[in-house]
Order: C-alpha cells, then sequence, then structure tokens
C-alpha cells in the first residue's frame, strides 16, 4: 500500500513539474533569436475583478530585446496602468463579444525590470484598483520567476 501511494505522489509531482513548462512556449526566429510566449496569468483585485495578462519576449543571445504585454479586462475605458513606480500607457486592441460578459483587450511595451515584477507580490494599479496575482497562478509564476527569468538578461 505504501508504494502505491508513493507512486501516485511520484506521478502528481512529475505531472506538475511538467505542467509548469508547458506555460511557456518557445519559437525560433532565425538571425532574430527566440520568441518566447508565456500563457496568460490571472490577476484579481479585492473586488474579484480579473485581468489576463500575457507576454512575448523576443530574446537574442538570452538577451530581452522586447516585451510586449497584453490582457483582457472587463473594464473598456483603460488608458493606463502602474507597475511599481512606473507608469504605463495601454493601447486598446479590440472588445471581444463571444462570451457573455465583455472584454475589451489591451496591449503595451513593458520594461524588464517591471516585467520580472510582475511575478512577485507588486501589484498592477488601475484606475486606484489593484490587482494581485491570483492564488492558483503563484506556482506557476514561481517556476517562470525562479527558472526562466534568471536565465535572462536585459
Amino acid at each position: 500500500m505504501k508504494h502505491i501511494v508513493f507512486y501516485i505522489f511520484l506521478i502528481f509531482s512529475v505531472t506538475s513539474v511538467f505542467s509548469q513548462k508547458n506555460f511557456i512556449k518557445s519559437f525560433y526566429r532565425g538571425d532574430d533569436g527566440i520568441q518566447y510566449f508565456i500563457k496568460p496569468i490571472v490577476y484579481q483585485s479585492v473586488n474579484k475583478e480579473k485581468l489576463r495578462v500575457d507576454f512575448t519576449l523576443n530574446v537574442i543571445n538570452d538577451s530581452v530585446v522586447k516585451i510586449v504585454s497584453n490582457f483582457s479586462s472587463q473594464n473598456n475605458k483603460i488608458k493606463e496602468l502602474l507597475i511599481g513606480s512606473s507608469s504605463y500607457i495601454v493601447y486598446k486592441l479590440f472588445d471581444d463579444y463571444e462570451t457573455k460578459k465583455i472584454f475589451s483587450r489591451y496591449t503595451f511595451d513593458l520594461k524588464f525590470d517591471d516585467f520580472k515584477k510582475m511575478f512577485s507580490k507588486e501589484p498592477i494599479i488601475i484606475n486606484d484598483n489593484k490587482y494581485f496575482l491570483k492564488k492558483s497562478f503563484r506556482k506557476k509564476t514561481n517556476f517562470i520567476k525562479e527558472n526562466f527569468i534568471p536565465k535572462l538578461y536585459n
């Protein structure tokens, strides 16, 4: 019986580790280096509003050249956001009417130092609302923070 419990624990542990790796997709771009896509991460405010944020990083020789972040929100009038002490102007891409709720999709270029903050306890601030990393995403973001980001430099 102890062996069965051990094997079940081992299988879930291995599956959990590999599922973290699937959170980041990489694409070879020839002379333009590698493009990494980090699948959406959810941030949530105190009043349960959610932001779904994803990242695209262009990297040449382990050096980050550009980071673009896109996010979805039910707020369709966002003009800027704050990460730490940095203010970013955001651009609305489109409104999504495919679900019961209407979501607006936004984009902005992100500095590497602020990108690193997105995986810590630093909130995203929009119109005085603070959005923190949703608890269920902390394990996935720890993998990014501890294994992916340290291999990059700016």
